[in-house]
């Protein structure tokens, strides 16, 4: 997904069916290994 356009956090869980939390640990588990990179805009990360 993130290939084609970034998305928010919540965007991401609500296409995958799943709790914000879940999806944020592991968007923070790929960032970290560098396969995705974020940028904050207010209390928003947009990921791509």
């Amino acid at each position: 997904m993130l290939f084609q356009l970034p998305l928010f956090v919540r965007e991401i869980g609500k296409v995958l069916d799943l709790a914000f939390a879940t999806t944020s640990k592991h968007l923070t588990i790929l960032r970290n290994a560098g396969l995705v990179s974020d940028e904050k805009t207010g209390k928003w990360t947009i990921l791509s």
